[in-house]
């Protein structure tokens, strides 16, 4: 009698655990289900949740790494909308340059990528040269070539000066920044 029982709860509890598995599979369904759905009147061909694509240069060195939050591809144009991307440029010297946005849409199978909206660009100090931060939009980034480009306004701040102008290039192997038009400085120089 006491065993019947103690099987009943046994059979009941296995029961629930169940039910709440099957929930949760059937809601991780769903969100696959949606990730699936039209974007823009295009389904994507396959779809990549918190991400990280590292690629290598010829000689087997890190070259840039990608993370983001999600990732859409479109196979009919070899594109891919992604959220929250944080691309990391790695020079020969070590030094990196980071970027990070909202949004982006990569091309050609991420031969170039739009940053889109606020962009904000990083590169870290070195020997004699301060840190640099950047804040623009729609920043366009050639990772093999080591380049980046903007046609909208942009500020620059190096260690305690900063300039703004609208149109950048950057020669991200160089460590050169132009800027194209409307250039303005704010600059501070230190005895040294």
């Amino acid at each position: 009698m006491v065993q019947a029982r103690h099987n009943k709860r046994l059979i009941g509890l296995s029961a629930v655990v169940v039910l709440v598995l099957l929930a949760w599979w059937m809601q991780q369904d769903e969100e696959f289900s949606r990730s699936l759905e039209r974007i823009d009147g295009r389904i994507p061909d396959y779809y990549l949740k918190d991400f990280q694509v590292t690629v290598m240069d010829e000689t087997g060195r890190l070259a840039h790494r990608l993370d983001g939050r999600s990732l859409n591809h479109f196979a009919e144009d070899d594109t891919a909308d992604l959220s929250q991307p944080l691309l990391r440029l790695y020079r020969d010297d070590g030094r990196v340059w980071v970027m990070q946005s909202r949004v982006a849409k990569a091309f050609d199978g991420g031969d170039y990528l739009l940053l889109e909206g606020e962009v904000e660009v990083h590169r870290e100090a070195a020997a004699g040269v301060p840190r640099l931060e950047m804040t623009s939009r729609d920043l366009w980034v050639y990772p093999e070539r080591q380049y980046a480009e903007s046609d909208e306004e942009v500020v620059v701040q190096e260690g305690v000066s900063t300039t703004r102008g609208r149109g950048v290039q950057i020669d991200l192997a160089g460590a050169r920044l132009s800027l194209m038009s409307a250039v303005q400085g704010n600059y501070v120089f230190t005895n040294r």
